[in-house]
């Protein structure tokens, strides 16, 4: 049973009805959290993947948790555990640094950039199945780090 994916989505919905008020179902002062991101607080180390355990609405949080179920389940049976999870955190850190490096003004919170990892490893996964190359780690390594350029500058406001 792929319970890593599983656990870590529970972990992230513990954690939003942890921090946000039940009446209200969003998450106010974002940058006084103790998890958000944000470059001034880099040294903070756990920032670079706290951040992806909470999240600002409840629809943030369903559709995050809803893919990473969806595709982490499947990438756990098919990677395995440890895979699985240092690709989300690998993910999540990325995501923390090209944030950090390329707009050091925003506060960061949420597991989209663990997401987007997920869904650039079952997209190296397929092209491995449809091309018959082999993807070496490098490969989807940098898919990664290309969409969440891609994601991030979608979200510069």
């Amino acid at each position: 049973m792929p319970w890593a994916m599983l656990t870590l989505s529970v972990l992230q919905g513990v954690f939003f009805l942890w921090f946000v008020p039940a009446s209200e179902h969003v998450l106010h002062n974002i940058s006084d959290s103790i998890w958000s991101y944000s470059a001034p607080k880099t040294l903070q180390i756990w920032r670079l993947f706290g951040y992806a355990l909470i999240h600002a609405e409840v629809q943030h949080l369903l559709c995050n948790v809803s893919v990473e179920i969806a595709l982490g389940v499947y990438l756990e049976r098919s990677f395995g555990r440890f895979h699985t999870v240092l690709i989300f955190g690998l993910g999540a850190v990325t995501g923390a640094i090209v944030v950090g490096v390329f707009n050091n003004n925003d506060i960061l919170i949420g597991a989209s950039a663990g997401v987007c990892a997920l869904l650039a490893a079952q997209a190296s996964r397929q092209i491995w199945f449809i091309s018959n190359y082999y993807i070496t780690l490098c490969a989807v390594w940098w898919i990664t780090v290309f969409l969440l350029t891609v994601l991030m500058s979608f979200s510069v406001q």
